[in-house]
């Protein structure tokens, strides 16, 4: 199938293509349920939001993490069942808020008293609130710490701001960062729910869903998983707790690749500079928080085994949209294309058509079972 991909994309001369493995995604999401099968996958559709991956999952059973209007609308044209989307956002447009309440979503998040007396002005008794707690892997690639989550000695106020308003606070969350590294962090936050479930007692609350948040990555599953399983263990046994997870990174990251074709090529003094279809503006605009594409493949006509001192930038007229710098590697031409592997999390959804140059729509071929499908993206 690699074969026939690549014959694909260069008798079409596409000049960016994502090819999306859905087989993949069934894979990541039994082996997700055989590690954890008492947690629901939310899947964070803010990771990537392709339509493909969506019904996908949503067909394997998950439910969906959304953050604004627009990824609950997206999700609810393809599952019409509100208890399968959890708002997630802790700070919401109000006419975000008043959207989930005409569509019937009740489970919405929060982490401050601005946010419960927001939802208070548009509905008392429709919505299941979800407390998100403070909770930080300081290795994450992306920390969110910084910008939600309630502080231990925030959590009295909160509750008894919702007990005056008649609010109705069902769950508790946390999240400890996208492409999360320590494995401990899920044992203390875990730790900081029950403690956040003793208190929420106090008030009259009967806290039954416990979402454990995001930070997934395929290399950390089973590790992050043992030490999960062993906190609720600890923690919650005998305790009659719903469980979900917002995995994001997890199902998307590994099963995108992208192709980019060299469409310029410059030599000076035995070092090369190629131009390639792609750059910061577009998919690797993750190298901007931190991420930096893995090794790149190449698919090239030329056999000479000798590599050479390179750099490959991207298509805008911006100096620092660039790939990689002093990169190893042979000699390419013009038309050959780069590989990138595990290109699916937060790289399209973030991407411009900065100098009017289009990115934000690469070609798109999907593998389902042993067929192959092929259009502009959806995201």
């Amino acid at each position: 199938m690699k074969k026939q991909i690549e014959n694909l994309i260069i008798s079409h001369g596409w000049k960016d293509v994502m090819i999306y493995d859905l087989n993949k995604i069934e894979e990541l999401y039994k082996k997700w349920h055989k590690l954890m099968p008492k947690i629901r996958p939310f899947y964070a559709i803010k990771c990537n939001s392709n339509i493909e991956i969506i019904k996908k999952l949503n067909n394997l059973g998950a439910g969906f993490d959304c953050a604004s209007k627009d990824e609950i609308s997206k999700v609810l044209n393809i599952n019409k069942n509100p208890d399968n989307i959890a708002f997630s956002n802790p700070c919401k447009y109000e006419e975000d808020i008043k959207f989930a309440l005409k569509n019937d979503i009740k489970k919405t998040v929060f982490d401050s008293v601005e946010e419960l007396k927001k939802i208070s002005k548009i509905n008392r008794s429709k919505f299941e609130l979800i407390l998100r707690i403070y909770a930080n892997d300081k290795k994450a690639k992306f920390k969110l710490s910084k910008k939600y989550g309630a502080y231990d000695y925030e959590w009295k106020e909160l509750f008894e701001t919702a007990k005056d308003l008649n609010l109705n606070i069902k769950g508790i969350s946390f999240h400890i960062g996208s492409g999360a590294e320590d494995k401990k962090i899920y044992k203390k936050a875990l730790k900081d729910s029950k403690n956040c479930l003793e208190l929420a007692k106090n008030y009259g609350y009967n806290i039954d869903l416990i979402d454990i948040g995001g930070g997934f990555s395929e290399n950390k599953i089973e590790e992050f998983s043992k030490s999960i399983n062993d906190s609720i263990e600890e923690y919650f046994k005998n305790i009659d707790i719903n469980f979900i997870a917002e995995p994001g990174r997890y199902f998307s990251e590994t099963c995108v690749k992208l192709y980019t074709r060299i469409f310029g090529k410059k030599e000076r003094k035995e070092k090369f500079y190629y131009w390639v279809s792609d750059g910061v503006y577009g998919c690797f605009n993750c190298q901007l928080h931190g991420e930096y594409p893995p090794s790149p493949v190449f698919l090239t006509k030329m056999k000479s085994s000798k590599k050479y001192n390179s750099t490959i930038f991207g298509p805008t007229c911006d100096n620092e949209d660039q790939i990689l710098e002093n990169f190893n590697m042979p000699e390419l031409n013009i038309g050959d294309y780069i590989i990138w592997n595990n290109m699916g999390a937060y790289t399209i959804v973030a991407c411009t058509d900065f100098n009017g140059i289009d990115q934000t729509k690469p070609m798109a071929i999907y593998i389902e079972d042993n067929n192959l499908k092929y259009r502009k993206n959806i995201v």
